[in-house]
């Protein structure tokens, strides 16, 4: 938000288990009034809305750390060995690959996402747990934007 000047009701969508390759028992999903949705960044006819005129990612110092770590599925077991490694399909991004990734590297993104993601997926199961749910302004202003 800092980086874009947008709020995060700009940066981001809600999208319906149809418009995302995203498994229904994997984490992530909101329970709204309009449905079960995963929050990710908003994406327009090209693909994602960060995606300049030249085909270069114009947030790429800023971008989410997932994109990061994109197009990486990858687990570590408790002595830091891959235990789980896919390329993930989830969305398409011109990016993927975009350079060298060490095991070191990976293993460091995979840590930072799972310490952002941590506080979030908490957050997330109690609202989901909540009986009466709400549309998406409620959700980003219930998670602090």
């Amino acid at each position: 938000m800092k980086h874009t000047g947008e709020t995060a009701e700009e940066i981001v969508d809600f999208y319906k288990p149809s418009e995302i390759e995203w498994g229904k028992r994997e984490p992530g999903w909101i329970k709204l009034n309009s449905g079960r949705r995963i929050m990710g960044l908003r994406r327009n006819k090209n693909g994602c809305e960060y995606l300049g005129e030249d085909d270069l990612c114009t947030i790429y110092e800023h971008r989410p750390v997932t994109c990061r770590r994109y197009p990486f599925d990858i687990e570590f077991d408790e002595k830091g060995k891959i235990e789980f490694l896919s390329i993930s399909d989830s969305v398409e991004c011109l990016y993927e690959l975009d350079g060298h990734n060490t095991t070191k590297e990976l293993k460091a993104l995979c840590a930072w996402e799972e310490k952002e993601e941590e506080p979030y997926y908490e957050k997330l199961e109690n609202w989901n747990r909540k009986r009466k749910h709400k549309g998406k302004k409620k959700f980003l202003t219930y998670l602090g934007f």
